[in-house]
């Protein structure tokens, strides 16, 4: 998947086949937007079901602080800390290698306009 990532990421959660992995989107260079890349490979046989959100436990100012470099990068978060505050998932795409099944409930019935 590709995301975008900056100031404003945090903590997201990708949840396969019901298991759930936490991964620290903001890095060391987050004072600013980009695009960044991050693959999940799941096994081969079977379907398999995957949710990716937002963490409930998003990283605190303090811990961003302590991610980011150099001095500069914490400057700009010392003196703009709302810029920093929010815990956000952006998704610029999104690659699946196999067949995308959808759920009945977010299927359209196809007997009404």
């Amino acid at each position: 998947m590709d995301l975008i990532i900056g100031r404003d990421v945090g903590n997201m959660v990708i949840e396969a086949d019901g298991t759930r992995h936490g991964c620290t989107v903001f890095d060391g260079y987050c004072s600013y937007w980009r695009k960044a890349s991050l693959f999940v490979e799941l096994s081969d046989s079977g379907d398999h079901q995957v949710k990716i959100y937002p963490s409930p436990v998003p990283l605190s100012l303090e811990e961003k602080r302590e991610i980011l470099n150099p001095n500069n990068r914490k400057e700009d978060l010392n003196h703009h800390q709302e810029k920093y505050s929010g815990n956000e998932l952006i998704f610029s795409g999104i690659f699946i290698n196999g067949e995308m099944k959808q759920e009945s409930r977010y299927r359209q019935n196809p007997g009404k306009q």
